[in-house]
């Protein structure tokens, strides 16, 4: 870029759009997660109305709790995650 104001200028512009797009595709994977892991604590609540009746396995919804409860955990990590990278 030429050292001038117009130069100065499209240097800064350049730097913004150029770095934008990967900015805004980290805020778009957490809002994604944060929609993901607002619907696991709603899974979790009917597998254990599930769990209370005697139609399904037992051992089955034992297993899909298990798995909902660490999706949880990973979705909280990877938006903590997120955050931090975008922080930085």
């Amino acid at each position: 870029m030429p050292s001038s104001g117009a130069g100065g200028n499209l240097e800064h512009q350049l730097s913004k759009s150029g770095t934008a797009p990967a900015l805004i595709l980290g805020e778009v994977q957490a809002i994604k997660m944060k929609c993901a892991i607002e619907k696991l604590p709603e899974t979790r609540i009917n597998l254990r109305i599930f769990n209370k009746k005697t139609l399904i396995l037992h051992d089955s919804i034992a297993v899909a709790l298990k798995e909902c409860n660490e999706l949880i955990a990973i979705f909280r990590i990877s938006i903590q995650t997120a955050k931090k990278n975008r922080n930085r």
